[in-house]
């Protein structure tokens, strides 16, 4: 067997490949495997970092090493070597500063394990890392490298709570609030921890809500935490709150918070990625003196909805609890709800009565200090302001001897309904592929959704048509796990499920064609009563990456002389789309064949296949450089000599291991012709250019000059080039058989003259403006083999180029460009005129469409548009209906508006396009050309005099007459300096000027 295995040039840091030959028996041993921590892994700037590398199945010493080396984004096929557990001069430059300073380094678990150390990660630190053992087998077998790729985020966890001093007494009630914040585009979960630094500065753990939340207690406190007097409370997406109902005199300190942003590897570890503390505040309790109490209420509750529990708790904070007698009042909105009573009989008043004897409603004492009141399903009317009334009795039960009402507690009981709602929204909804989309989705509610469990999916419908099915892509547990569609596998692994709050964001990365389609969102609440929802659908439109491949357009002239053993054609690619892989075609065609074939294409994997029916082994193509491709013939002869040209086509590799093609450009033409040691054809190379109207004829000429009085016969080709991008193409070929031959659609409109030795001019007939371009000429000598054979090819020539610019006859086109007011009043019709002064030619067409603006200057909509053919155009329903268009003659054109309305006023004009047919009856547009201004105001009906109305239009139509006059003035002067500088006779003058 013949593998590949990989080495290192430490000097350029390139990875290359050798072969080995070697063979294997049934006895042979394991191969060498290395495995890197799996990826990819997020952590964020400014954090430490650790990734493992082991390897096995190794033979030599029991010590391997290691060398890590990491890929940048910048340059992705470049190795920049980090730091080496057996060279200290390893590193790069770029790292070497901060290997001798501690901040990367490799620790040795075992003699084949290592792990590598960056302590403070910066942002440079992206990139794929590899990990590479030296071989120490004595043969080349298995892998010795394995790469992780690592994305360095920015930090943005957030811990902030105001410093305060605050002195209290014990059994005082007592709320510190911290802040905690991050912005980052991974799922990452928080864990927040409050913390009490005693007089020692030693720090004591109060209570945690750990990433998983759950609420767990510090030594000390799990008494306190399960009675309710420490809580810790999540008021919404960023507010954390520590708070007691009693205060201890060991509770004195100085408190802070710490919260902690964790993410899990692919590897399914939980790994804290930063941690930040706020500042502290310090709170002082000191010791409430002689045998009084003090009585506090907790609700667990805030904003509930129909059908949950409810706990209320009332404390007193009393170090002489035990042994006395207490009575407790409970008050809903200051009326009495129930009572309970020392020997632990308890009562409910009025309606809640009911309720009690069913046990709905409870009543007990939790603790020698701690009364409750259980409800386990509320209704509406158990929302309002809860408090207790608690009374010690005197021993002996003869009366009372202290009394404390506690504080107050609201407790929101809101009614849900179908008010639940989701939105879905995208920043861009097209991707290119390999790129990333995030989708969020935000619910919204009639009612509070603050410290409501919201329980999120996604779902998927591939292609972009009408969605049949959608699939499910993940969904969120109660818990927090996700549980990813079977249906869908691409999706994980490519996408990240976040939640914050009321959103929930689905970010897809390194996106495929096959995840085009519509998206959806769910949500639904974990509570008793649930309500769901489902988002709109949005449209992801995966497409490919706009290509930037670039081929070199130039075009060569190669001579072949006898005796050449070979002769290479190049194609070079000017640039290129990164990250995708490049497959060549070469393309040849023969002196005088019409068209050129496929003869050898390369594959993107490097593979050449010579094609049929060439299938000729003289050529040869090859790879010199990442961007120049060579075609080498071998032992070349005249039946090579033509025009060669390669086909680049770019493309990525899909998912499946597809190809999927991005772009195909052409190369320049490169041409082989024979070069003789004496040569007999000489065509003048003089460039010329020729500027013709439109519909005139065109000789091309095409003189071989003086050709030796001898046997030779000789073929002429005529080629034609509309812009230098595209290549030549054939016209007209003229064998030395005397077969002619016509290509393309000028064939018909070509004539060659007389045919005479030495003169192959060529006549255009009809000349259009297509038929602008650069034309030249190609001769070639054939001369009788000796021993009677056939005819070769013995010379060859090209003349100079002819560029041919045909140019269209004058533009004559004229309107009435006289400005006028017009006076409607509603609801009699409108009529706007468009006059046509003159035309450029009598065989013409005439497209008419008019225009309304709001004010000059304003934006102009279109009304009405007729082609030259007849065909009307209406954008609104509104003027199909109320629109009339009349001719009254060739070059005169009204557009009607039946029954106007005050907001038809405005300023309207018309616009003509003069169409002409060329020489094939092709039809080509002129220039647009745009009459007067006609200024229109619509009167209301019956809102005018009729005197008043008469005045006006009088005005108007004086207005018009004296304009009028003043452009028959001018037109007039303007002819009879035309006939002073053109003076015609009377037989010249047409018809129609003389009437």
């Amino acid at each position: 067997m013949v593998p590949t295995v990989p080495y290192y040039r430490h000097s350029l840091g390139v990875k290359h490949t050798i072969s080995v030959c070697f063979s294997v028996t049934e006895a042979s041993l394991a191969q060498r495997e290395v495995e890197v921590q799996r990826g990819p892994l997020f952590r964020t700037v400014g954090s430490h970092i650790t990734i493992w590398c082991t390897v096995r199945g190794y033979q030599g010493p029991p010590q391997q090493h290691f060398r890590w080396s990491i890929y940048l984004p910048s340059a992705p096929e470049r190795e920049v070597q980090m730091v080496s557990t057996e060279d200290a001069s390893f590193s790069y430059a770029i790292y070497s500063q901060r290997v001798r300073g501690g901040d990367i380094y490799v620790e040795r678990a075992s003699g084949d394990r290592a792990v590598l150390h960056i302590r403070q990660l910066q942002e440079r630190d992206s990139g794929e890392y590899e990990c590479h053992t030296p071989n120490t087998d004595p043969t080349y077998h298995g892998s010795y490298s394995a790469k992780v790729n690592l994305t360095v985020i920015p930090d943005t966890l957030r811990v902030t709570m105001a410093a305060q001093k605050l002195l209290k007494s014990e059994g005082d009630p007592m709320a510190l609030t911290c802040f905690v914040s991050r912005e980052s585009a991974q799922h990452t979960h928080l864990s927040v921890t409050w913390l009490l630094e005693n007089h020692i500065a030693v720090e004591t753990q109060i209570l945690t809500l750990t990433r998983d939340f759950v609420l767990t207690a510090g030594p000390g406190y799990s008494e306190r935490f399960a009675s309710g007097d420490l809580r810790l409370d999540k008021l919404n997406a960023t507010s954390y709150r520590l708070s007691t109902a009693a205060l201890r005199v060991t509770d004195g300190g100085n408190v802070s918070c710490r919260a902690s942003e964790w993410i899990q590897d692919p590897a399914d570890i939980w790994t804290e990625i930063m941690a930040k503390q706020s500042e502290k505040s310090s709170v002082g309790v000191s010791a409430r003196e002689g045998g009084g109490f003090v009585a506090t209420l907790r609700a667990d509750g805030g904003d509930l909805i129909p059908g949950k529990p409810l706990e209320v708790f009332c404390s007193i904070s009393s170090r002489e609890a035990s042994g006395r007698r207490y009575h407790v009042e409970w008050l809903l909105n200051n009326s009495r709800l129930g009572t309970w009573y020392p020997s632990g009989v308890f009562s409910f008043e009025g309606q809640h009565g009911g309720r009690g004897a069913q046990g709905e409603l409870v009543l007990g004492r939790r603790s020698q200090d701690t009364w409750y009141l259980r409800i386990s399903r509320v209704r509406v009317e158990d929302g309002g302001s809860y408090s207790c009334v608690v009374s010690e009795e005197e021993s002996g039960g003869s009366g009372t001897q202290r009394t404390q009402t506690s504080n107050a507690e609201s407790v929101t009981v809101t009614e849900i309904g179908p008010s639940l709602g989701v939105a879905l929204s995208v920043r861009a909804p097209g991707v290119a592929v390999g790129g990333a989309v995030g989708l969020i989705c935000a619910a919204s509610a009639q009612y509070s959704l603050a410290n409501r469990t919201l329980l999120w999916a996604w779902d998927f419908c591939p292609g972009s048509g009408p969605c049949g099915q959608f699939l499910e892509v993940v969904r969120m547990s109660p818990n927090g796990d996700l549980s990813w569609g079977d249906s869908l596998p691409g999706f994980q692994g490519k996408a990240q499920l976040s939640v914050s709050g009321k959103r929930s964001t689905l970010s897809l990365h390194r996106v495929q064609r096959g995840q085009s389609g519509s998206y959806r969102c769910r949500v639904r609440t974990e509570e008793t009563t649930k309500a769901s929802a489902a988002s709109n659908n949005v449209m992801i439109q995966v497409s490919l990456p706009g290509s930037q491949l670039k081929v070199d357009g130039t075009s060569r002239v190669l001579s072949l002389s006898n005796g050449d053993e070979q002769i290479s054609v190049s194609c070079r690619i000017s640039a290129r789309t990164p990250h995708t892989f490049l497959n060549v075609t070469w393309l040849f065609r023969p002196v005088a064949a019409p068209s050129p074939r496929e003869i050898l294409r390369v594959s993107q994997d490097g593979v050449s296949t010579l094609l049929a029916p060439t299938q000729d082994s003289r050529f040869l193509s090859e790879r010199v450089s990442s961007d120049t491709f060579i075609l080498r013939i071998l032992r070349p002869d005249l039946s090579q000599l033509g025009s060669y040209h390669c086909v680049v086509g770019e493309c990525l590799r899909g998912e499946a291991g597809d190809w999927i093609p991005l772009e195909e450009k052409t190369s320049g033409h490169t041409t082989l012709e024979f070069r003789r040691s004496e040569k007999n054809l000489n065509i003048p190379k003089t460039n010329s250019s020729v500027e013709v109207v439109e519909g005139q004829d065109v000789v091309l000429r095409c003189p071989l000059g003086v050709v030796p009085n001898s046997v030779a016969l000789y073929s002429v080709s005529w080629y034609y080039q509309d812009s230098a991008p595209h290549p030549a193409r054939l016209l007209f070929h003229a064998g030395w058989d005397g077969v002619t031959r016509y290509e393309g659609s000028q064939a018909e409109r070509l004539r060659l003259l007389t045919a005479s030795r030495g003169n192959y001019s060529l006549i255009l007939h009809g000349v259009g403006q297509n038929d602008s371009g650069t034309y030249h000429c190609r001769a070639e000598e054939w001369r009788q083999q000796a021993g009677g054979g056939g005819r070769s090819l013995e010379d060859s020539d090209v003349s100079g180029y002819t560029r041919l610019t045909v140019t269209a006859p004058g533009d004559h086109l004229s309107l009435n460009c006289t400005a006028s007011a017009l006076l409607v009043p509603a609801p009699q019709s409108l009529l706007l005129p468009c006059q046509v002064l003159s035309v450029s030619r009598t065989d013409s067409a005439l497209s008419v469409s008019w225009w309304r603006s709001v004010a000059p200057g304003a934006q102009e909509e279109l009304l009405f548009r007729v082609s030259p053919w007849g065909q009307f155009k209406y954008p609104s329903e509104r003027g199909a209906r109320l629109l009339q268009f009349e001719r009254p003659s060739k070059l005169h054109f009204q557009l009607r508006i039946l029954q106007p309305e005050e907001a038809d006023g405005g300023v309207y004009h018309c616009r003509v396009l003069e169409w002409a047919p060329d020489a094939r009856g092709v039809w080509n547009p002129g220039k647009e050309r745009r009459a007067g201004n006609i200024s229109v105001t619509v009167l209301p009906a019956g809102g005018v005099s009729e005197p008043l109305l008469c005045s006006l239009v009088g005005v108007a139509v004086l207005c018009v007459l004296l304009v009028s006059a003043l452009v028959w003035l001018f037109l007039r002067q303007r002819r009879l300096q035309n006939h002073r500088l053109h003076p015609r006779t009377e037989a010249e003058i047409p018809m129609k000027d003389r009437e």
